[in-house]
C-alpha cells in the first residue's frame, strides 16, 4: 500500500514540511547502539550516607538485539579496577521470543553482585561480552545448598540455615560464625523452633490456626553462586484439629533468599486468601504473628535486651521482654484511618509500661548482648500499619504483620494477598555492624545502566524508545523515607490521605476504576528512574508497584481458563454479573458470616482490573528492574483472570477500543517475561477479532481504506445520533497494535495501526485541535471537546508511534502541535509526571524529535 500526504494538510505543514522529513532519520530507524564488546558502564550510586561493603546487589540490564547475546556465559562484569568479578545472571527477558528459548537474543539481564562503596561515592562496574583471557578471582563465593525429602539445608559461609519439609516452623535452625573463627559451631546456633513456631493466624473469636498444622510444599526456586532462594507454600490449619472454622484459614508464600558469605536471610512472607476451590470470600481476622524462639547459643548469654530502632539515629534499649507496636503511620492525617487509636508507636517493656514512643518507628528489632544477637530489620514498617515485635524476655521473639493490639480487626479481600519483607541477620564480634545491616537492607543501592545505553539499546517500554532529559531534568520530587507526608502530597497528589497496609503505594482517587477512569493506565512506570538513575524516581515507582502486586484481588492459587472454561473473571474476585462459573462465590459457608460482619460491601476497595482501564506496568518493570519473584506470581495471576474476558471471540466486534490496546500490551508483557504461550495466544485471538470485525470507509483524498475498531452506539455525550469511535481510544488501540507488530512481526497488527492513525489524521483533525469522536459512517458527524486530557496526552504519542513505523509527516506534526499545545506544559507534566498524567513519556523523545 502507498500511503501519501493528503493535499488538505499542505496548508498546515507549508514550511514545516521540509523541517519535519529532515528531523533525524532515527525517528523510524534509530540510532545503532555501541557494541557490548566496548561494555555497559553500571553505576552504583550511594545516596543514604553509609559505606557499603560487599553488599549484594540485583539489577537490571537491557541488551540490544543487534549483540545478539543468546547465553549468559558470553558476559563477564567488571569491577572498577577492571578486573572481572564473580557475579550472577538470570535471563528476564530476550527479543521477540520466550526467555527461556536460547535461540533468541537476551533483551533484560538480571545481575547479582558484592559490591562496595564508600558513602555519597559511586563506582563504576561494566558488563561486557567475555574475552578468552578473561579469569575470575581464585576465591570462590561459597552458598551450598543441601535438600533431601526432610529438609534443605543452606551453608553461606557466614552462616547455617535449615527449613524443615516436614512442618513449617518458620527457620528450624539458624546458626552463624559469631566467634569469627570460619566456622559454624553447634553452640554458635541463634534460632531452634520447636513445633509451637511459625505462622500463627488467631481468628475474631480467639480460635488459632498455625503453618505446622498443614503440609508444606518446598522447592528450589532459584540456585545461583551468590544468591538462592527456597520457596514454601502451604496453609495455616487449626491448632485444635476440627477448632475454629474447621479448615485451613488463609494460605502463605514464603520465600527464603540467601546470599554467599553473608549471616543473614531475606524473608518475603505472602499470606494469601487465593482459593480456588472451597473460598473463604473477603473475612477477617483477630491478629496474625510470626514466631520463632531464640537458641541457647543466644538465650545463654542471658540477660538479653531489646533495641528498637526509634527513627532517624534514635534507638531505646529495653531489658528483658519488649514490644514495639506503630499503630498509625505518624502522620499529621494518622486518625483518617479507622481502628487507630493513637499517633505512631510505642514501646512497652514487660510491665506493660510505656518507656518510649515516637511517630514512625525504624523497622528494627535487635535481641542479644554486646557479644551476639538477631536482629529484624522489615522494611516500609510505619507505612504499612499497623506493624509490631515483641521478645519475651526469654527465648520467644514474634514479628507482627498483623497485630492483634489494632482497634478493630484485619481483613483480606477475596482474591487478595499481602507481602512482608524483612531481614533476620545475627550479628556478633566477628560480623557485620548490626547498623550496616540494617541500611542496607531499608535502603538498598539500585545499579544502572548508562541511561545512553538503555536509549540505544531499545529495549524499553513498548517500542523502546526513551527521553533523553537535560541535566537540569535529572532531579525529581525530593523523597525522605522519614517523610512519607511528602510523597503522598506532592508526588501523589490526592485530595484524600492514603493510609493503611491496603492503600499505601497509591492514591485513593485510583479506587473503583470501572467508574471513575484510571491515573493508572501508564505506558511505562520507571522511566524517569532509567533515563536518570535517581533513586527517588525508582523508590516511588517501586511504591505503586508493591501496592498492584499484592492488594488489588486477582490472586487465585491454580486458577486456568482451561479448567474453568465457564467464569469471567472482570474485575478480579468475587464477580457475579458476568460469569457462569462463579468458583463457589456464590456459595459461600454461612457459617463463617460472623467472621465477615463489619467488612464493607466493597472490602478494602480496589478493584483489580477492567478492559478498559487496566496496564501491567508498574508490576512487569518492576520485575524487569528487581527480579522479584512476587511480581512473576502476580504477572502470572493476572494473565490467567484476563484471558476470561468475553473479548477474544474472531467473530465478535470488540466491545471497547482502548480495550483492544490495553489488554494486547498487557497479555504481550507477561507473555514476555512469562513465556507462556496462552497469553500470546490470546493477544493474537483479540487481533483477529478487530481485523475480522472493524468497519472501513474508502479516504476521498488518498483512496485508501481507513478502519475504526468499534462503532459505538449513539451517546448524548459524544454522538446522540450515530455511531462513532473516539480518537483518544483509538490511540490505546495503536500502542496494543503496534506492540503486538514488534513483538510478533506480524503485518495485519501494523496495517490496522496505520489505517487507525489515518483515519484520526484525516477524519478527526480540524486543523487547529483534535476532535473528541466522529461518526463511523459519516465522518463529518464530530463531536469537539479541546480540553479532553485524553485527547491532549494518547492521541499525540499515538501519531508518533505510527510515525516510527511509517514516516507520514502529518503524524509528526500533529502529535508537536498538540503537545505543544497542552495547557500548563510545564516540567511537572512533562518529567516528573506524578502530578498529573504520564501516559506517554516513553514516547516524548519520537514527539520532540530526539
Amino acid at each position: 500500500m502507498i500511503r501519501s500526504i493528503p493535499l488538505n494538510h499542505l496548508p498546515l505543514l507549508g514550511g514545516l514540511i521540509l523541517s519535519l522529513l529532515g528531523l533525524r532519520s532515527a525517528l523510524a530507524d534509530g540510532d545503532a547502539p555501541p557494541s557490548l564488546a566496548g561494555g555497559i558502564p553500571i553505576h552504583m550510586v550511594e545516596h543514604a550516607g553509609v559505606a557499603r561493603v560487599a553488599e549484594p546487589m540485583t539489577f537490571a540490564v537491557p541488551l540490544a538485539k543487534t549483540d545478539g547475546v543468546t547465553s549468559t556465559s558470553e558476559l563477564i562484569l567488571l569491577g572498577p579496577t577492571g578486573k572481572p568479578v564473580h557475579a550472577q545472571f538470570r535471563v528476564q527477558q530476550r527479543w521477540n521470543g520466550k526467555p527461556g528459548d536460547a535461540s533468541k537474543p537476551v533483551r533484560w539481564l538480571l545481575v547479582d553482585v558484592q559490591a562496595s562503596v564508600a558513602a555519597d561515592a559511586e563506582v563504576l562496574y561494566t558488563l561486557r561480552k567475555k574475552n578468552a583471557d578473561d579469569k575470575l578471582p581464585k576465591k570462590k563465593p561459597k552458598l551450598k545448598v543441601k535438600q533431601k525429602p526432610s529438609w534443605i539445608k543452606i551453608d553461606t559461609g557466614a552462616a547455617k540455615f535449615t527449613i524443615s519439609a516436614k512442618t513449617m516452623n518458620f527457620i528450624e535452625r539458624f546458626a552463624a560464625d559469631l566467634d569469627g573463627d570460619g566456622t559454624v559451631a553447634s553452640g554458635e546456633k541463634l534460632i531452634s523452633a520447636p513445633a509451637d513456631a511459625g505462622f500463627i493466624l488467631t481468628d475474631r473469636f480467639g480460635a488459632q490456626y498455625s503453618s505446622t498444622a498443614c503440609d508444606v510444599e518446598l522447592q528450589v526456586e532459584e540456585k545461583g553462586k551468590l544468591r538462592t532462594v527456597i520457596r514454601a507454600d502451604g496453609r495455616h490449619g487449626p491448632v485444635e484439629a476440627g477448632g475454629g472454622i474447621g479448615r485451613d484459614f488463609f494460605m502463605y508464600r514464603t520465600r527464603f533468599t540467601f546470599y554467599a558469605g553473608k549471616p543473614y536471610v531475606r524473608v518475603q512472607h505472602t499470606i494469601r486468601n487465593a482459593y480456588l476451590d472451597d473460598p473463604l470470600g473477603s473475612i477477617g481476622f483477630e491478629g496474625y504473628t510470626i514466631r520463632t524462639r531464640l537458641a541457647s547459643g543466644l538465650t545463654g548469654l542471658a540477660p538479653l535486651a531489646t533495641t528498637f530502632g526509634l527513627g532517624g539515629a534514635l534507638s531505646h534499649v529495653v531489658e528483658g521482654a519488649a514490644r514495639l507496636y506503630q499503630d498509625s503511620d505518624g502522620g499529621d492525617s494518622w486518625a483518617l484511618s479507622s481502628g487507630t487509636t493513637f499517633r505512631g508507636f510505642r514501646v512497652y517493656n514487660g510491665a506493660e509500661t510505656q518507656v518510649a514512643s515516637g511517630n514512625q518507628a525504624a523497622g528494627t528489632m535487635h535481641v542479644g548482648t554486646g557479644q551476639a544477637g538477631l536482629s529484624v530489620v522489615m522494611r516500609d514498617l510505619f507505612e504499612n500499619f499497623p506493624k509490631g515485635f515483641a521478645f519475651n524476655g526469654q527465648d520467644l521473639l514474634q514479628i507482627k504483620p498483623f497485630p492483634s493490639e489494632f482497634g478493630t480487626f484485619h481483613w483480606l479481600d477475596d482474591g487478595q494477598q499481602k507481602t512482608s519483607d524483612f531481614l533476620l541477620a545475627a550479628h556478633g564480634a566477628a560480623l557485620p555492624d548490626q547498623d550496616a545491616v540494617t541500611n542496607m537492607f531499608q535502603q538498598p543501592l539500585h545499579p544502572y545502566a548508562e541511561p545512553e545505553w538503555i536509549r540505544l539499546s531499545k529495549a524499553w517500554a513498548d517500542q523502546g524508545d526513551l527521553d533523553k532529559p537535560a541535566a537540569s531534568d535529572a532531579q525529581m520530587i525530593s523523597y525522605d523515607v522519614g517523610q512519607l507526608n511528602q510523597v503522598y502530597n506532592q508526588a501523589f497528589s490526592h485530595s484524600s490521605y492514603a493510609f493503611g497496609w491496603s492503600e499505601f503505594g497509591e492514591p485513593t482517587w485510583a479506587k473503583n476504576t470501572h467508574t471513575t477512569g484510571s491515573p493508572r493506565n501508564r505506558l511505562t512506570y520507571f522511566d524517569r528512574f532509567a533515563v536518570t538513575g535517581s533513586y527517588t524516581a525508582y523508590r516511588i515507582n517501586e511504591l505503586f508497584a508493591l501496592h498492584s502486586r499484592d492488594i488489588r484481588p486477582y490472586h487465585i492459587l491454580g486458577f486456568s481458563k482451561e479448567t474453568h472454561p465457564q467464569a469471567t473473571l472482570w474485575e478480579g474476585l468475587p464477580v457475579w454479573s458476568y460469569s457462569v462459573d462463579k468458583l463457589g462465590r456464590d456459595q459461600l459457608d454461612p457459617a463463617l458470616d460472623p467472621h465477615r460482619a463489619g467488612i464493607p460491601t466493597g472490602g478494602h476497595g480496589w478493584n483489580s482490573f477492567d478492559v478498559e482501564h487496566m496496564t501491567v506496568d508498574d508490576v512487569y518493570e518492576y520485575y524487569l528492574m528487581s527480579g522479584d519473584l512476587v511480581c512473576l506470581d502476580a504477572l502470572n495471576e493476572i494473565g490467567e483472570c484476563m484471558r476470561t474476558w468475553l473479548i477474544y471471540n474472531p467473530a465478535k466486534a470488540p466491545g471497547s477500543t482502548r480495550g483492544v490496546g490495553w489488554a494486547m500490551r498487557s497479555l504481550l508483557k507477561i507473555y514476555q517475561v512469562t513465556g507462556d504461550e496462552r497469553y500470546l495466544g490470546s493477544a493474537n485471538d483479540l487481533l483477529t477479532s478487530v481485523a475480522n470485525t472493524y468497519g472501513q470507509a474508502a479516504s476521498p483524498l488518498t483512496g485508501l481504506v481507513y478502519h475504526y475498531v468499534t462503532a459505538y452506539p449513539p451517546h448524548p455525550n459524544h454522538i446522540p445520533d450515530d455511531e462513532f469511535d473516539m480518537p483518544w481510544q483509538l490511540a490505546v488501540a495503536i500502542y496494543g497494535l503496534l506492540l503486538h507488530h514488534r513483538e510478533t512481526g506480524s503485518a495485519v497488527s501494523r496495517e490496522i495501526a496505520l489505517d487507525v492513525a489515518d483515519y484520526i489524521v484525516d477524519y478527526a483533525w480540524n486543523g487547529v485541535a483534535m476532535n473528541e469522536a466522529l461518526a463511523v459512517e459519516d465522518h463529518n458527524h464530530i463531536n469537539y471537546k479541546g480540553d479532553n486530557t485524553g485527547i491532549n496526552t494518547w492521541v499525540p504519542s499515538a501519531l508518533a508511534l505510527a510515525y516510527r513505523e511509517y514516516a507520514r509527516a502529518d503524524y509528526l506534526y500533529i502529535a508537536q502541535y498538540m503537545f505543544n499545545s497542552i495547557p500548563g506544559l510545564t516540567d511537572p507534566v512533562t518529567y516528573n509526571g506524578y502530578l498529573t498524567y504520564h501516559w506517554w513519556h516513553s514516547y516524548r523523545a519520537l514527539i520532540l524529535g530526539y
